[in-house]
């Protein structure tokens, strides 16, 4: 039996509203696995999310376009961008920069774990303290359909694409 998130398909119209997607990558035991950009493109955008489950953020390739392409075109992604401490109210986050008056928090991951959604990205040599939001269930649609937004290499005064550090493959 599984445990569906109850406003699965809200979330997601808010999300692809957007032409980004969300993937699922749980590994067996629960946690986030390692797999490739052609991987995921192959199993397609989740139709639902569930508890217990974890799903990356993707944008839609464009019909001749390979998602690992498209997502490396954009160089940023999903955020929430909130005006104020206020807009707080029933969330705990930390790691939110400032971008262009708003308080940002930049993600890549949706966790959803057994009592809370958690947005977050991976810890990395770039990012060792990724910046994290827990929002209960109860909570989630309205903050996403308030705060949820794309962040854009505009918004810090850059131009796209942006480019990425190049990690050699281990061989």
């Amino acid at each position: 039996m599984t445990n569906i998130f109850n406003n699965s398909s809200r979330l997601k119209q808010i999300v692809e509203l957007s032409n980004w997607q969300l993937y699922e990558v749980t590994a067996p035991e629960g946690a986030i696995k390692s797999v490739s950009w052609q991987e995921i493109q192959q199993k397609g955008p989740a139709s639902y999310y569930e508890l217990n489950h974890h799903y990356i953020f993707a944008p839609k390739p464009r019909y001749d376009q390979s998602l690992r392409d498209a997502y490396a075109e954009l160089g940023f992604g999903t955020s929430l961008r909130l005006k104020s401490l206020e807009d707080h109210v029933n969330m705990v986050g930390n790691g939110a920069i400032e971008v262009g008056g708003y308080l940002t928090y930049c993600f890549t991951r949706l966790i959803f774990s057994p009592t809370v959604l958690i947005a977050t990205s991976p810890q990395s040599a770039l990012i060792p303290k990724p910046p994290a939001v827990m929002i209960p269930y109860s909570y989630v649609i309205d903050k996403f359909e308030k705060y949820f937004k794309i962040v854009l290499p505009e918004d810090f005064g850059l131009s796209a694409p942006i480019p990425m550090p190049t990690v050699p493959k281990p061989q």
